[in-house]
């Protein structure tokens, strides 16, 4: 359902709402290709089938259509401030006359309670899935209700910061979103080429830097022409969007695409915003700035404390800036087009000089903290705000970490600066976080970014199968490394010295654990020492080195060749024998597959480690899977992922029972509060039940 499809087919026509044309005659702001037609809502049921036009909107299919004579609101947001552009959904590939999403979403849990900044939105739907509104990429959703209650899940696509929503029957859907302000013109001024060539993420290069190989000279002339090396990538930006704004005029396409869309839009010099935004986002991409498609709504009127959003949609520009993320530009170009309420937030866009308001001065919050910490330890940050060059004082500055805009620690300001702290658990994730420090009163407002490198000590752990090898024998050795949480840390590289020097290497599994069989052929008879090493390539963890162990070489032809024929020759006789006997014994009644698992936990249970027997019991479960030769697991693979992923692989794979195993297992994992006996128990029914419903041949 999530797969990649043409967002020009799917995106303008809600199926939850009745429907109003943009613009008179047949021709609808978004069809295949720029040609007329209607589009397709991704509200509702995906479809890449065109219909012919018409001088009417027709109703598409599905099941979450709602009646022709329903209200033409498609839903309602509040507080009626701030006025926001409502995203519905994103595109990363140019096709040349299409744009298509090449990501989908994953199954989640609400999360972003602790959001100062929050909106309400509410609407009907019909059942089925379909997107949901929120203002940016960054947004979070929570307190998700429907009346009356029905079943749903929540899919949030991470790369294309949007949700879906899927529901069962019939209902009025409401949640919270939050939301962010925007960066600031001068803080985006501060983004240099270096930085958007060192800290945009790998992905977002490959996805939103894509240009087909069809795509015109003559648009790669355009934008070269527009290139000005003494402009930073925001003012460059801008550069570009006067251009698309100055000599271009809001209608309908003068000529059929055929090559190119963008060219096309160029040479007509008319079109509406998916034309024009289009052509910012190739040109933008052709002078090195990712940047993608972005659709959604704009607030029709305000009624009864509440802001209404109606068709038609409206296309925008997403361009990422480091460390901000991705910023709404818009090169709409001026005319006859749809009206709607100011936004408070808007798309940057250009102004000329004679247009252009002197921005009213704003506070100067100076923050700074450490540039590394580890996890369980404090950190402090210090802050000053000023206004004018006077302090402001007891002002309240919240500090947020950017990856879930959660609430790390707040101040009130004084006349010099002030210090607040946290700690990060040793839960937490490790590597590079982007911590934002915020101000906001009326219509003051300040903020300054720093990086915080998150680190987590790490213990290496090695053993050796026997004291004594003979030369040219491998040496058996096996380890684990474990974080400061205790946890295996998986997918890393462990090295193994020989007399300190490097010999072979593995990779810990799921667990954190490795093994590896050292030749000693190089070796000289006597006594050689053995460690392990782990170094990690990647910034977080902390490197670290096992104890170092002693064995012995001694002299002798080396045994292993006839061992392994010994083994082979056991394992053909007594393997074909254990398969007919368990074969037998099944047949005869045997324990299902969770009696193991039962017999284990009621040992924590009588210890009452409720959490560390469910902690144990999902890496025992993941062991089963991996054993089972049916699935792989990731390395940093959430447990909610492997839910969803175990439901499309296994046939009637039972997916409830196993959620309610997940929930606790998370409550285990990530809350400081400690889990009652009543839900341990209803993780272990969850979990045993799921492993005697699958079907495991």
């Amino acid at each position: 359902m999530r797969r990649a499809v043409s967002l020009l087919l799917i995106f303008l026509l809600p199926v939850v709402m009745a429907y109003e044309v943009e613009y008179g005659g047949a021709s609808p702001e978004y069809g295949a290709g720029g040609q007329e037609g209607p589009g397709y809502s991704p509200w509702g049921p995906e479809n890449t089938s065109l219909p012919p036009s018409s001088d009417e909107w027709p109703i598409p299919s599905g099941e979450n259509q709602v009646p022709p004579d329903s209200p033409a609101v498609l839903f309602t947001v509040e507080p009626t401030s701030p006025v926001l552009f409502m995203k519905i959904e994103s595109a990363d590939y140019y096709t040349g006359t299409d744009w298509l999403k090449t990501t989908e979403g994953f199954l989640v849990q609400e999360e972003g309670e602790n959001a100062p900044f929050t909106l309400t939105v509410e609407f009907r739907a019909m059942g089925g899935e379909f997107s949901l509104p929120v203002p940016s990429s960054t947004s979070k959703v929570f307190n998700l209700l429907t009346v009356p209650v029905t079943a749903l899940q929540l899919f949030r696509d991470e790369f294309a910061g949007t949700f879906r929503l899927s529901i069962q029957a019939p209902a009025t859907v409401r949640y919270t979103t939050t939301y962010h302000p925007s960066p600031s013109v001068r803080e985006l001024e501060e983004v240099t080429w270096q930085r958007l060539q060192e800290e945009v993420p790998t992905e977002v290069k490959e996805k939103c830097l894509q240009l087909p190989l069809s795509l015109p000279d003559e648009v790669r002339q355009v934008a070269e022409s527009l290139r000005d090396r003494s402009l930073g990538p925001y003012r460059q930006a801008l550069k570009v969007v006067e251009y698309l704004k100055t000599g271009f005029t809001y209608g309908p396409l003068k000529r059929r695409i055929e090559r190119d869309a963008a060219l096309t839009y160029i040479q007509s010099k008319q079109g509406h915003c998916f034309h024009a935004n289009t052509t910012l986002a190739v040109l933008l991409r052709c002078l090195g700035i990712p940047a993608r498609m972005v659709f959604g709504y704009q607030p029709k009127e305000e009624l009864e404390g509440k802001l209404l959003y109606k068709p038609p949609g409206h296309a925008q520009v997403e361009v990422y800036f480091p460390p901000y993320g991705w910023v709404y530009f818009d090169a709409t170009p001026p005319g006859e087009g749809p009206t709607h309420l100011p936004l408070d937030d808007p798309a940057h866009t250009y102004q000329t000089q004679e247009n252009e308001q002197p921005e009213q001065p704003r506070p100067l919050l100076e923050f700074n903290c450490q540039e590394s910490a580890k996890r369980g330890e404090n950190v402090t940050f210090f802050l000053r705000l000023t206004y004018l060059g006077s302090p402001l004082v007891g002002k309240r500055v919240q500090i947020l970490d950017t990856s879930t805009w959660g609430v790390l620690a707040s101040a009130t300001t004084g006349t010099g600066f002030v210090s607040a702290s946290c700690s990060f658990p040793r839960t937490e994730r490790v590597g590079l976080r982007y911590l934002t420090a915020t101000f906001r009163e009326g219509s003051l407002s300040a903020e300054n970014t720093r990086s915080l490198l998150l680190q987590a000590e790490t213990t290496l752990h090695l053993t050796l199968l026997t004291n004594t090898v003979r030369r040219g024998e491998k040496l058996e050795v096996s380890g684990r490394l474990i974080d400061d949480f205790g946890q295996g840390v998986p997918g890393q590289t462990i090295t193994l010295l020989l007399d300190n020097h490097p010999s072979t290497s593995t990779t810990t599994d799921n667990l954190g654990e490795y093994s590896s069989s050292v030749p000693t052929q190089n070796l000289e008879p006597g006594r050689h020492t053995i460690q392990a090493s782990f170094d990690p390539p990647i910034q977080g963890y902390i490197a670290s080195k096992s104890a170092n162990h002693t064995f012995e070489v001694i002299a002798g032809e080396s045994r292993e060749v006839p061992w392994a024929l010994m083994a082979f020759g056991a394992s053909a006789v007594v393997l074909p024998l254990l398969i007919l006997f368990g074969k037998k014994k099944r047949a005869e009644g045997a324990p299902p597959p969770s009696a193991g698992l039962r017999k284990m936990l009621e040992d924590f249970s009588s210890a009452k480690k409720y959490r560390d027997g469910i902690i144990a019991a999902y890496h025992q479960f993941l062991g089963m899977l991996v054993g089972s030769g049916r699935y792989e697991v990731r390395v940093n693979q959430t447990a909610r992922e492997v839910a969803k992923e175990l439901a499309q692989k296994f046939e009637g794979f039972p997916l409830k029972e196993f959620q309610s195993f997940v929930e606790v297992y998370e409550k285990a994992m990530f809350s400081e509060r400690q889990l009652t006996k009543e839900e341990f128990d209803r993780a272990v029914e969850g979990l045993c039940s799921t492993l005697d419903k699958m079907r495991w041949g």
